[in-house]
């Protein structure tokens, strides 16, 4: 067969991630067309806050370069409006949902902690129907090149699939919980541990994920063992400052809550690392300040893409128990904590 061409295959698969649908939990019957790029941080209340000139710098675009790159994520420049985005609601659902947490958001409860969860939620569900998609693109990506290469694209594409099933599984039933809670305006089985800090940090973040190792190397929970307990993440900014919010559901939370007690049992001074060290290395949804990663030596930002490329099927990029040690953090974070409060 006639080699495939790389600038078409990635084209392929940026399509894949620009089919649009409507999360809302009561969205079937009423969104077919509409779809929008929904922000999964506030553009004017988190993003608007580090920009400069209309710009940060993101991680998740970094898979668009990739090939420039020798292979490595490189966190790039990003226009503000399209930093964060996800084709995963209709433009007036996803208005009238997260009302609550834009711009000028009031209060940290309950039911804001539930719309942060969702929404980190729904974006990581999309991307990894995305990249169930995308992944048939992939296993044509053999046409033309000798078997040896041919078996290493097969043998990965069957892992990242399998990989994927997994995951879709447990997302779905974690979506199917959310949207019974918010359908019955019951939000008491949401818990949260809001960090608080005194200054506006250089990043904003979201993320949905199976936490394994805490923060002291310790195993919290095997990802191959069936009932895992799914943490939200959410790195913003509230007042003027930033604050970290993490969000778990009570009946899957003791594995969860092992995670986020370790990242309490920090001190304090480290915290602020410590939460964009953990963003970088759990999701590409991490958007930073440029100047910020301007003022990074090489060293540094080399380090970060490192971080960025986790789980990258390299023997130099599998993560390890130590992944969360802050000895490993390129970067350091000045900031104090102004309030913790578990809800």
């Amino acid at each position: 067969m006639k080699p495939t061409n790389y600038f078409e295959d990635a084209s392929q698969m940026r399509k894949v991630f620009q089919e649009g649908y409507c999360s809302h939990p009561q969205a079937p019957d009423g969104c077919t067309k509409g779809w929008i790029k929904a922000h999964t941080l506030p553009r004017a209340g988190a993003l608007a806050q580090i920009e400069e000139k209309g710009h940060v710098v993101s991680s998740r675009e970094a898979a668009l370069d990739i090939h420039r790159n020798d292979g490595r994520l490189v966190p790039k420049r990003t226009g503000i409006n399209i930093a964060s985005t996800f084709m995963g609601f209709c433009a007036a659902h996803d208005s009238s949902l997260f009302r609550p947490i834009e711009k000028d958001w009031k209060e940290i409860n309950q039911e804001t902690g539930f719309l942060l969860a969702y929404r980190a939620m729904a974006y990581e569900l999309f991307a990894k129907r995305a990249a169930r998609k995308s992944n048939q693109i992939m296993r044509m990506m053999d046409a033309g090149e000798p078997l040896e290469y041919q078996e290493l694209i097969q043998n990965f594409a069957a892992a990242h699939d399998f990989g994927i099933t997994l995951a879709l599984d447990d997302l779905t039933n974690w979506k199917d919980r959310l949207d019974q809670y918010f359908v019955e305006r019951d939000f008491s089985k949401m818990h949260m541990y809001v960090v608080e800090f005194d200054s506006l940090l250089p990043a904003v973040s979201s993320l949905a994920f199976l936490p394994e190792f805490d923060f002291g190397g310790n195993r919290v929970q095997d990802l191959l063992q069936p009932n895992l307990d799914p943490l939200t993440v959410t790195l913003t900014v509230k007042d003027g400052r930033s604050v970290a919010i993490f969000v778990w559901e009570e009946g899957h939370s003791e594995k969860a809550l092992k995670f986020v007690q370790s990242y309490d049992e920090l001190e304090d001074e480290v915290k602020a690392t410590a939460i964009l060290y953990m963003s970088f290395l759990h999701s590409e949804n991490v958007h930073l300040r440029p100047s910020w990663w301007g003022n990074l030596s090489q060293p540094q930002r080399d380090s970060v893409s490192n971080l960025a490329a986790k789980g990258m099927p390299s023997a130099e990029h599998q993560q390890t128990k130590s992944d969360l040690s802050l000895a490993n953090s390129p970067f350091e974070l000045k900031a104090a904590v102004l309030n913790k409060q578990w809800i």
